[in-house]
């Protein structure tokens, strides 16, 4: 199962790694850490429910960060690769019971 289709997965990605911003500020509606909040029965929906698709977020936020990123971001290598100002994410989860920065 996944929460996002790959279109989705796509963009994020490569509007990620093209960014020149000092901060990138990602928003999600599903709880990325709903284990740090105290457990009342309101938390539904979490990025721990789908696994695989947690494991991506991540890989895609972290993989963001890295120093060479491929100009025109086809997934091919075609060596114009060029170096990227390492800017930082943050990262906003949360519904209308919770907020996690």
């Amino acid at each position: 199962r996944d929460f996002l289709g790959q279109h989705q997965w796509n963009w994020l990605r490569s509007s990620l790694r093209r960014s020149r911003a000092p901060l990138n500020i990602v928003l999600t509606g599903l709880q990325v850490h709903p284990h740090r909040f105290p457990d009342d029965g309101n938390i539904v929906e979490e990025w721990s429910k789908f696994p695989a698709a947690q494991t991506l977020f991540y890989d895609v936020l972290l993989n963001s960060l890295d120093d060479d990123y491929d100009h025109d971001d086809d997934g091919y290598d075609n060596g114009e690769k060029e170096k990227a100002r390492r800017g930082s994410i943050l990262l906003v989860s949360g519904d209308v019971h919770m907020a996690q920065f």
